[in-house]
């Protein structure tokens, strides 16, 4: 809320960028229409070397724009710290490229942080960039009863939406991931299969696109329908051994019936490391996001801030350094706040400062390349700032799995035909191992460093951290 002749501190806003020209018109258009008084911030676009069009977009539709160019990609820390190195203004608040700022979200963060001068870090309400339509596919089995219909023998091969970048979330009567012989992927689907997929931002007609086969010896008939308004989307029927591309036609009219998801409202840390966005719940080892209900703490106690979209206190940053540069993304922003917290700093969670998200735009989540920074980010971050016992035993599982995923490894090179897709996941663990021996050295002094100058105890940092 901006209060008229109030005297606001001045900020800087730093969008990191590789890549990102899809996404800067929403991302920079949407910091240009803030309420926050347009003399007292100013926007930095750092660019990672980008090869597409990125540069000239900002240089001929943004020219307000502060533009900072690397010679490399220097990756999520690195490159931000090439701006927070050389800041002198009150507050620094890093914002994904894959984001739109909501009109009041720059003067809510800065408004929680003026409320207590203790408050280093305020991290924002991200919510999907999508909205969420529910749909059902209804599979009955033809020429048997109701009761001895089997369950199994209807697999789903894809579920899309025409929103780019957009998720589909499979909530009831869908079974987890498996892979054919040849690669491909399926779930298999019970009687009635739920999902949630995201709706476009258009003001017309649009489609869903499903793919699936029937592998039973007995046709059998889907129907498609929308969940909230009961309105069938459409009907089809599958012979034994069909495979259907299916794309539903979704009114326009459906839009409002779509519920808004929460991506993150900061980040809960569990004892192993492993950390979670606050707002999303796990069923059957799958991570969900929920509907934003608008709950001012929506799951509990935060522990960190989500470098997405957070406001740092510089006077925090000059006393406890910046980014870990050592983390090429992911966790570097959980290693940060852990760091403030030993040095006695409070977190906070500005309810109303919202942003819409890309989830995972940048790195395709459960890629190898996610695998490899999620592994190795989160072992470098304990090793930094837990307790003894808890770096020895995540280590000691560390080492444990990595002998694993060598053995996958052999496997595959004496039958290339053995694991599958494993072995790409079982390279990107192993290459994370090959990084920590490299880096440990310097991870040794760093722990060193932090810990000879937190100010609060190992005890009461540990209230902070979810237990398993």
């Amino acid at each position: 809320m901006i209060e008229p002749g109030r005297a606001w501190p001045f900020v800087t806003i730093v969008v990191l960028n590789y890549n990102g020209e899809q996404f800067l018109d929403a991302c920079l258009g949407a910091l240009r229409t803030q309420t926050y008084p347009a003399d007292c911030f100013e926007v930095v676009l750092v660019d990672n070397a980008s090869t597409d069009g990125s540069i000239d977009l900002v240089r001929t539709s943004f020219p307000w724009v502060r533009l900072i160019r690397n010679d490399k990609n220097l990756g999520f820390s690195g490159g931000n710290n090439v701006a927070l190195s050389g800041l002198t203004t009150a507050f620094a608040v890093l914002l994904n490229n894959d984001t739109e700022a909501q009109p009041s979200w720059l003067a809510e963060l800065v408004s929680a942080a003026l409320r207590d001068p203790q408050v280093g870090i305020v991290t924002s309400r991200l919510q999907m960039f999508y909205d969420e339509l529910s749909i059902a596919i209804d599979i009955r089995y033809k020429a048997e009863s109701q009761s001895s219909a089997p369950i199994a023998g209807v697999n789903l091969l894809v579920a899309e939406s025409e929103a780019p970048y957009g998720i589909v979330q499979y909530y009831d009567g869908v079974d987890a991931w498996q892979t054919k012989p040849d690669g491909r992927k399926f779930r298999p689907l019970g009687r009635r299969a739920v999902l949630g997929v995201s709706v476009p931002r258009t003001t017309s007609d649009w489609n869903a696109l499903l793919v699936i086969e029937n592998t039973g010896d007995k046709g059998c008939c889907a129907s498609v329908e929308s969940l909230l308004s009961q309105k069938q989307l459409c009907s089809i029927e599958l012979a034994a051994g069909e495979t259907r591309r299916i794309f539903v036609n979704i009114p326009k009219t459906l839009a409002n019936s779509a519920r808004t998801l929460l991506q993150n409202a900061g980040s809960i840390m569990f004892e192993n490391g492993m950390g979670r966005d606050r707002g999303t719940y796990v069923k059957n080892h799958e991570a969900f996001y929920s509907i934003d209900t608008g709950d001012s703490d929506p799951a509990g106690r935060l522990f960190a801030g989500c470098g997405g979209a957070m406001l740092m206190r510089l006077s925090m940053l000059s006393e406890i350094g910046l980014l870990d540069e050592s983390f090429f993304m992911y966790y570097e922003d959980i290693d940060l706040s852990w760091r403030a917290r030993m040095r006695g700093w409070q977190i906070s969670f500005a309810a109303n400062a919202m942003v819409r998200h890309i989830h995972c735009a940048s790195s395709k989540e459960w890629s190898p390349l996610f695998v490899f920074n999620i592994e190795r980010n989160r072992l470098a971050m304990l090793i930094k700032n837990a307790g003894w016992r808890v770096v020895f035993r995540e280590l000691l599982f560390f080492v444990s799995g990595r002998l694993a995923d060598l053995l996958v490894v052999i496997s595959t090179a004496i039958r290339p035909d053995a694991y599958g897709l494993k072995r790409s996941y079982a390279l990107a663990r192993l290459n994370a191992a090959i990084s920590i021996l490299a880096w440990l050295p310097a991870g040794i002094g760093a722990r060193r460093k932090i810990q000879e100058s937190r100010t609060v105890s190992e005890s009461e940092i540990s209230t902070w951290i979810t237990q398993q």
